[in-house]
Parts: C-alpha cells; structure tokens; sequence
C-alpha cells in the first residue's frame, strides 16, 4: 500500500476538465449591482465562461477566455 502512495504522477496524462457554475457580482452602475450566473469549464490550463451551459453545448464562442499558466 505505501508503493501506490509514493507513484510519480503521469505528466504525459492529460489532466480532468472541470466544470460548474459561479457567480460573478455586476458593477455596471452604483444603483445596479447583482450576481450574474455563468456556466464555467476549465480544460488543460484554460478557462472558458459562458452565459449558461447549453451555449457551451452549441458550440459557442465563450464570453471570456483565460489562460491559467504562464
């Protein structure tokens, strides 16, 4: 059992995606604040938020792309 604990991980594996929801607070105006709810997705080392999951789904372009690593 303590062999299976100290295994090197595979870096030629791709990691898991991950994806879900979150909340993004609004700042259009003073008297306008809210939290908007988006659709996220993390694959390799991006992150792609979309309006809601079924855009993402469509094949849609993302409202924002971030890379995650340098």
């Amino acid at each position: 059992m303590a062999a299976e604990l100290e295994q090197e991980p595979d870096l030629n594996k791709a990691p898991p995606h991950l994806e879900g929801y979150l909340l993004k607070q609004r700042q259009s105006s003073v008297l306008k604040k809210g939290w908007k709810k988006f659709f996220f997705i993390v694959i390799e080392d991006h992150l792609k938020y979309y309006r809601k999951k079924e855009d993402y789904e469509a094949g849609k372009e993302p409202i924002s792309l971030m890379r995650l690593s340098q």
